[in-house]
Order: C-alpha cells, then sequence, then structure tokens
C-alpha cells in the first residue's frame, strides 16, 4: 500500500523506455531500409535484374518489433497508470498509529496550492484537501482528504489515522505527548 514511489518510478521507467524504443526503432527502420534499397540496387544481376543480397533491409524486422515493444511498454505504462488514479480511494482500510502530520494544504481547480485559509475560503467549492503523513516507517505519503478532516488535521500533530489507499477517512489526535511504541514507561 506504501509503496508509491516505486509506482511512480515504475510507470516514469515504462513511459521513457517505451518512448525510447519507439524513437529508436522508427530511426533504425528508416536508416536500415534506406540503406538495403541503395545495397540492394547495387548488388542486382546484370540479365536478370534480382537483388542478390538485401544488406542491413535485413534488420528492419528488428526494427519493427523494437517499434511494437515501445509503444506496448507506453500503453502499460498509461494504463497502470489510469488504473491506479481509478482505484486510489477503494481498497481495504488500514488503521496506522503514531502518524504525524506533516502539512496539509488545499487545491484549485487550477491546481494553485492554497495554504492559507482565507484563500481556501476565496476557492469555495473547487477545493481538494491534502495531508502529509509521516507513518511510522518514517514514509511520507501524501493522502487527499475531506474538509471536516482536512480542519481536524493540525501541522506537527500525532495521532491515529484510518487510510483507504490514497484517502485519509479520520484523523484522531493524541492529547499529550505522542505515544512512542518504545516507551518503557507505558
Amino acid at each position: 500500500m506504501f509503496r508509491e514511489a516505486l509506482k511512480q518510478k515504475a510507470v516514469g521507467w515504462m513511459l521513457v523506455g517505451g518512448a525510447l524504443l519507439l524513437v529508436c526503432g522508427l530511426g533504425g527502420t528508416w536508416v536500415f531500409s534506406m540503406a538495403g534499397v541503395f545495397h540492394g540496387t547495387f548488388t542486382r544481376e546484370a540479365g536478370t535484374n534480382r537483388i542478390r543480397d538485401a544488406g542491413t533491409m535485413n534488420w528492419v524486422p528488428l526494427t519493427i518489433l523494437m517499434m511494437a515493444v515501445g509503444v506496448i511498454l507506453c500503453l502499460a505504462g498509461f494504463g497502470y497508470a489510469w488504473y491506479n488514479i481509478a482505484t486510489e480511494r477503494s481498497g481495504v482500510q488500514k488503521t496506522v498509529d503514531n502518524v504525524k502530520v506533516l502539512a496539509r494544504y488545499a487545491a484549485n481547480r487550477a491546481g494553485d496550492m492554497l495554504t492559507e485559509y482565507y484563500q481556501i475560503e476565496e476557492a469555495r467549492g473547487t477545493v481538494r484537501f491534502y495531508v502529509r503523513l509521516m507513518l511510522p516507517t518514517r514514509e511520507t505519503l501524501e493522502f487527499e482528504c475531506s474538509e471536516s478532516v482536512f480542519n481536524s488535521c493540525g501541522e506537527g500533530m500525532f495521532g491515529r489515522v484510518v487510510l483507504q489507499n490514497k484517502w485519509l477517512g479520520q484523523f484522531i489526535g493524541y492529547v499529550g505527548s505522542p505515544v512512542q511504541p518504545n516507551d518503557p514507561g507505558i
């Protein structure tokens, strides 16, 4: 559930690798076919006009395969990203203790970050709320939440959260000092 950086890298490398294979395949197809045409013209038999050697034209199927693999990688990257976006609010609910709120902010429809209350009040109706949390594993992740959960999260607070994939469903702040799992005084 918390391997967001790995997912983003996988999608990025699939898109970059697919685009690179596609471009190399297109360039190789053009180069090898042009060189093969010239080589084939140069090696024709005098009487029958039959090409004796295709030369680099034999490499064209490999470059077409490179293009096909590139297109498949790009489509797989887009499909995987689309699937992750479509299912980011579904899944099993998970309760996590000792979570620290690092930051909270909102975003309007244009994608501008809103950090002050007056900015959020001015942009009513088109605002999405986000909270950045540090989990007990020291991993920091961003979660979308409702306005009521956003208002209950204070920067620097520790508490218990209920997560559902990339959705923060509930935040219950601790009163007093944060509970440490290895504290001998408990």
